[in-house]
């Protein structure tokens, strides 16, 4: 009996590392599809007035909201600024518990970016590039932006861009990336589509829901949002709220589940991208429910995560913490 367990095993494993070898050798060659869109992005990324005085300081312009997320996508440890532009006398209405309706015209920017030294903010950024998504006539246009090297401007891009970037980390050790790759316009369409359509992923109520410094006090954001006009009045009270998976004085489950929401539920759920693969990894999914728990969960989800295939686009090295994190959080299921 014992023989043939270890028989069993050893062909399952067989079989899941020649499927992750076909994923990682092949899946990267054509992701998502070629989004059409309605909104003509201006060639230089002044031209949309999101930052004031030089561009470099990336201070937002008046009218622009800065947002911050309880819990954030991975990309090669870039640092991110994001920001929400809304036309004038227009609101975000809350459309469901976590789902947010932007009006006709909104920008959300994600600007990516790497301080030269961490330690010393002040000594400056390597800004790299800025994503755009835009709505227009009804549906979210994709756009990426590429900085020069001045810091001055970015420029419109579709095609991508790989380049190198060197940082000092927290801990004063030099870091340094061959390869930071600037997606496609293609790529973006990969995590952000349900069914083909342009979606949001990461401005949800839960991930919104969260407390932030206004004048160095702490306010919830989205009853800023609401006091600044940018959110429309509703009860703040009864929201969930999603975790910080950084934060290590929350139990593991919560922390892993809500590192898998922001990284990897984009793609795996109903009309995501890695639908087929039968995951759901959205935070309020019972885990009976998500595969984690599964022979195959467990056995694939650490291995797509060693081998940079989760997230599939925006990353070129492991994220050492996230793996330790859901390696650790596997390992804790029954």
């Amino acid at each position: 009996m014992r023989n043939k367990l270890i028989i069993i095993g050893s062909i399952a494993t067989v079989l899941l590392f020649t499927y992750l070898f076909f994923y990682t050798s092949f899946g990267k060659v054509e992701v998502g599809f070629q989004p059409v869109n309605t909104f003509n992005f201006p060639k230089n990324l002044s031209e949309l007035n999101l930052f004031k005085r030089q561009m470099k300081n990336l201070t937002p312009a008046k009218g622009v909201q800065v947002y911050k997320l309880a819990s954030s996508l991975f990309t090669d440890y870039a640092e991110k600024q994001r920001l929400i532009k809304l036309p004038d006398s227009t609101k975000i209405i809350k459309q469901n518990d976590d789902m947010l309706n932007f009006p006709e015209g909104a920008i959300v920017a994600k600007t990516f970016y790497y301080f030269k030294d961490k330690r010393t903010p002040s000594l400056g950024k390597n800004i790299i590039e800025t994503r755009l998504l835009v709505k227009h006539k009804n549906k979210w246009n994709v756009g990426t932006y590429l900085w020069n090297k001045e810091q001055t401007n970015a420029t419109y891009i579709e095609d991508g861009y790989d380049t190198n970037v060197d940082w000092v980390d927290l801990k004063g050790n030099p870091k340094s990336l061959a390869s930071y790759h600037v997606p496609t316009s293609k790529e973006c369409t990969s995590c952000h589509q349900i069914n083909k359509e342009i979606v949001l992923i990461g401005p949800k109520i839960k991930n919104l829901n969260r407390d932030i410094l206004i004048h160095n006090t702490s306010k919830n954001q989205l009853s800023h949002f609401q006091d600044t006009g940018t959110l429309d009045d509703f009860p703040l009270n009864n929201l969930q709220k999603l975790p910080s998976y950084k934060d290590e004085t929350l139990p593991i489950n919560d922390r892993a589940r809500a590192y898998l929401d922001i990284n990897c539920a984009h793609c795996h759920t109903k009309g995501g991208m890695a639908s087929y693969m039968g995951f759901e990894f959205d935070y309020n999914t019972p885990l009976f429910k998500t595969e984690i728990d599964s022979w195959w969960g467990k056995h694939s989800i650490v291995e797509q995560m060693k081998t940079k295939q989760m997230p599939l686009v925006g990353t070129s090295v492991v994220d050492e913490e996230g793996l330790k994190l859901i390696t650790e959080y596997i390992n804790s299921i029954d």
